[in-house]
């Protein structure tokens, strides 16, 4: 009986010990996965910021482009008859809004989330597209 009760004892205490190293086990493991969690969000964050910053430079570009187009419009339309001159002008004045309502989306960028990114830079990406084509267009009839 005696050699029962130490044997259970042992079993009791063997069991324990286990119990114990997998409760410090899995708290380590949950200490490394916070990490690794923290880790990933922050190289999350980093890609974001580096795809807004990238948006951002070529946005400015296509903006200033668009500017530039504009300006060369205005300019043909100072030098064009006087019909010609108030078509080219409205269509100048119609382009330059278009041109605005952009620049007022573009400010949103900093607002969006990554979860929304892609779907704001596509859009934003086929307005100045669309706009570009507009530009071009009016710049040919001006010829």
């Amino acid at each position: 009986m005696r050699r029962f009760t130490s044997l259970a004892l042992l079993v009791l205490v063997v069991a324990g010990s286990l119990t114990a190293c997998n409760r410090e086990s899995t708290a380590a493991d949950n200490k490394g996965l916070g990490a690794k969690v923290h880790d990933s969000v922050d190289a999350a964050k980093e890609k974001l910021a580096a795809a807004q910053q990238e948006f951002r430079a070529k946005s400015d570009t296509k903006m200033k482009e668009l500017d530039s187009s504009i300006t060369k419009l205005r300019k043909q339309a100072s030098e064009a008859t006087d019909d010609s001159q108030a078509k080219l002008n409205e269509l100048a004045d119609s382009l330059e809004s278009k041109r605005k309502a952009i620049a007022a989306k573009l400010g949103d960028w900093k607002s969006i989330g990554a979860d929304k990114w892609q779907s704001f830079t596509s859009e934003m990406d086929g307005m100045m597209n669309d706009l570009q084509r507009a530009t071009s267009d009016a710049l040919d009839k001006a010829k």
